[in-house]
């Protein structure tokens, strides 16, 4: 993961690149001319699934974090519904988000229709008459919500499972019927998905009967969980009533455990509220993720570090028990924070900073060998010893020959300054 930019507008990049140990070695001159020829850029992949719940293939993309191959860290799931007109601008959204340190980051499945009928019949929850399917034939399979959420969680979902690191936590998104769906699937089970993401929902279905339907949904769900982001943009009519129905059973029976928000978009059509509301959806969903408020009291305000440190363990223990699994700071936040303290003459401070990422980044070389450099410079040399050998030994197991070769010569260069030091001052 690359430092947070947010951190980067405040912490000169000398001092970034001085704090974070080597990814990799040097590019030789042959790589260095084959990095210069045209490659493609990958935001994802398309695969097509056989549905024995639909029986027909659907086209699925699939986007994965950066930096997904090289760790074995799971991630979250967003299910993506209308995948192929709405898949490059979540994959991108969710990219900036995660990488300012708005939210983790996230796998996204877009899932596609075949045809107009096809998309009628999976994500609407009943029937329409006669008078309906008149004046759009499409409606004449409507109401098959249910088989298509059944492939979501029985075929879809294990699918994913299976063959990708997935963390227990899934958003479902949907546009216009993909937010009316969402609405099904919370009048069926609203644990189902963990945050609902419901954009414009066409909750005029039915002239609104629907709707009407869902305002005993929390008695049905009292102990109902998660969270819900609504909006709708400039349509008007019918589905802004039927939103502002839902709202209002969301206020009047929503438990205090469903979280939710309602938020009302003219300046966008039906056609651009897709990308701001999954932009902020996913911000909201996710509020209170960022720690850089605690940082920049230590970077802008040069508060003492140890108390920062501290709310740092708090921040993210409290994340934690909110989102069900283990949430720690990344390894370059706070190796970002300790070279900066260094670079500001704070070096007490950036051994606390080193020390406490360490703790959080046991297993990880650079936590061990940005130690060591600070160690080393304050004249503790069997504990900086101790802790290059521990990258070294790291980076060996994980097969990591240019980090091992950079430790090698990081140790080498202690034991001559040991023997030519004299008497230590530190620096």
């Amino acid at each position: 993961m690359p430092p947070s930019r947010a951190l980067r507008r405040v912490v000169p990049c000398a001092l970034i690149a001085a704090a974070l140990w080597p990814a990799g070695a040097p590019l030789s001159a042959q790589e260095a001319s084959d990095a210069a020829e045209p490659s493609p850029i990958e935001i994802g992949q398309r695969f097509t699934i056989a549905s024995e719940t639909l029986g027909e293939d659907r086209p699925i993309w699939i986007g994965l974090p950066d930096g997904y191959a090289d760790s074995d860290e799971p991630f979250p799931v967003i299910y993506l519904l209308d995948g192929r007109s709405h898949f490059h601008h979540t994959t991108g959204s969710v990219g900036f988000l995660s990488e300012n340190d708005r939210m983790p980051q996230a796998i996204v499945v877009g899932v596609g229709n075949i045809s107009g009928e096809q998309r009628t019949r999976d994500m609407t929850p009943t029937p329409v008459d006669g008078e309906e399917v008149a004046t759009n034939p499409n409606m004449a399979v409507a109401g098959g919500a249910g088989e298509f959420l059944r492939f979501l969680t029985d075929e879809l979902r294990p699918w994913v499972d299976a063959r990708y690191r997935t963390r227990s936590f899934d958003i479902l998104i949907g546009h216009s019927f993909g937010g009316l769906f969402i609405t099904e699937v919370l009048n069926r089970d609203p644990s189902t998905f963990d945050a609902y993401i419901s954009i414009s929902p066409s909750l005029w279905w039915n002239e609104e009967a629907w709707v009407a339907g869902l305002d005993d949904l929390f008695d049905r769900h009292p102990d109902a969980a998660g969270s819900l982001y609504m909006t709708m943009g400039n349509e008007g009519g019918d589905m802004l009533s039927g939103a502002w129905t839902f709202a209002g059973t969301l206020e009047k029976h929503a438990p205090d455990d469903f979280r939710w928000k309602w938020t009302h978009m003219p300046s966008e059509s039906h056609g651009t509220v897709p990308h701001r509301s999954t932009y902020d959806g996913l911000e909201w969903t996710f509020d209170g993720w960022d720690p850089m408020p605690l940082v920049m009291a230590v970077i802008r305000d040069e508060k003492p570090v140890e108390p920062m440190l501290d709310g740092l363990e708090e921040h993210y223990a409290t994340l934690s028990e909110r989102f069900g699994w283990e949430i720690s700071p990344s390894r370059e936040l706070l190796a970002n924070v300790g070279g900066y303290l260094n670079g500001e003459g704070r070096r007490d401070e950036a051994m606390l900073a080193y020390e406490r990422n360490l703790a959080w980044h046991p297993e990880a070389p650079e936590s061990h060998g940005e130690l060591a450099d600070i160690l080393a410079a304050n004249c503790r040399w069997d504990a900086a010893r101790r802790h290059y050998g521990h990258a070294r030994d790291i980076a060996e197991a994980a097969g990591n020959a240019s980090l091992v070769e950079f430790t090698v010569e990081r140790l080498e260069a202690l034991e001559q300054l040991y023997r030519t030091a004299g008497a230590c001052e530190p620096r």
